[in-house]
């Protein structure tokens, strides 16, 4: 990962190229809370997911169960963490073992311990979420990285980032790398 990626993380912001390759910095909106841009119904035989359709990957193992925040000022230091629910596959009594991800701040403000939990709690949603992607080719759309696609199979709706979009102008397909 790269250093710019990781400043934008930890101030949560996400980093992307925009259709004219420049870099764009943008406040991080969960997909949940974003409006749906296109949708992807792999129950219609006219719809634009072409077979074999589609394949999930979870490398969830790469995931951090645990999200620690340590604030610093001239004066004091301040630690908040949290950690993933025992009752999900990536939490340490799950797993058997502990992955922390430490997020430095300098510039918290205000300067104080529900800040700071607060801040935790925000990051531990993106530390959890690492891993879980699903590939899959489509008919050529206009659809960008960053936009939300509603994922539709078995009448079951589930919400989707789009993180990458590869189009083929030759095939008209766009192969997309979405985000759970």
């Amino acid at each position: 990962r790269s250093i710019l990626v990781d400043i934008c993380s930890k101030a949560n912001n996400q980093l992307s190229v925009d259709g004219h390759g420049r870099l764009s910095v943008a406040p991080y909106i969960d997909p949940t809370s974003k409006a749906v841009s296109w949708v992807l119904d792999t129950d219609d035989p006219r719809g634009v997911v072409l077979s074999p359709g589609y394949e999930d990957s979870d490398s969830s193992g790469e995931a951090y169960n645990r999200s620690v925040v340590v604030a610093t000022n001239d004066k004091r230091t301040i630690l908040a963490s949290t950690d993933a629910p025992a009752s999900s596959p990536i939490s340490s009594a799950y797993r058997g073992w502990t992955r922390t991800n430490v997020h430095d701040l300098s510039d918290m403000s205000p300067f104080t311990q529900a800040r700071a939990q607060q801040l935790t709690n925000q990051y531990a949603v993106d530390d959890r979420s690492q891993g879980r992607t699903r590939d899959c080719t489509c008919m050529y759309f206009p659809v960008k990285a960053g936009e939300v696609v509603d994922w539709i199979q078995d009448g079951a709706h589930q919400r989707h980032l789009v993180q990458t979009a590869e189009s083929d102008l030759i095939a008209w397909t766009v192969k997309l790398t979405l985000k759970k």
